[in-house]
């Protein structure tokens, strides 16, 4: 299985705006990414100011609250057409 994406865990998306160590840590997965043609995805983003810093940083693909709660896959179809991707913030 070749490596075509690489997550950053939202314990390091949860102190973006607290610490300096997760902001360098989240700037430093993403240009590695970059560097290999990676996909980034950022996990747990529950606020605007850490989704500006992540796209600020590179990263795309968010995932968290701020976009909506986890549901199940029965919700999720009954909720969204398929093949119809949802509208992002």
């Amino acid at each position: 299985m070749p490596l075509t994406r690489i997550k950053i865990d939202r314990s390091f998306v949860k102190g973006i705006d607290r610490t300096k160590r997760s902001t360098s840590i989240i700037r430093a997965v993403a240009l590695l990414c970059e560097g290999y043609g990676f996909a980034v995805t950022a996990e747990g983003v529950e606020t605007d100011e850490q989704a500006a810093v992540l796209r600020r940083h590179g990263c795309r693909d968010l995932q968290g609250y701020l976009f909506g709660k986890a549901q199940s896959a029965e919700t999720l179809a009954l909720t969204r057409p398929i093949g119809r991707p949802a509208s992002l913030r």
